[in-house]
């Protein structure tokens, strides 16, 4: 699993990830450790066993779903800031059995 504890370092590597992520953090902020700005880092899933390891991990997420195209995005808030995100490769999530956002 990959992590990015800032923006820089992640928009260098997963740019459509990162344009996303631009939208919702406040410019002042964009320079800011993601602990700061999101509430956790960001982690980049890589393999199927890093997947089902944060679903045994987790029994919920407050969001589930794909979130820019190609990659699912799980989130638990944790803090008042937000909480770690995990984008997920589309691909790696199958179909018939994707987690749902709590709320859902």
């Amino acid at each position: 699993m990959l992590t990015f504890t800032n923006y820089r370092d992640l928009s260098d590597a997963y740019p459509v990830i990162s344009a996303n992520l631009r939208t919702i953090i406040h410019d002042d902020d964009i320079e800011e450790p993601f602990m700061w700005s999101l509430g956790g880092d960001v982690h980049i899933v890589e393999t199927e066993e890093e997947y089902r390891k944060i679903l045994s991990e987790n029994s919920s997420f407050d969001m589930a779903e794909e979130i820019v195209e190609g990659w699912f995005l799980l989130l638990s808030i944790t803090n008042n800031a937000g909480g770690h995100s995990y984008y997920v490769p589309i691909g790696m999530v199958p179909t018939n059995d994707r987690p749902t956002s709590y709320n859902a």
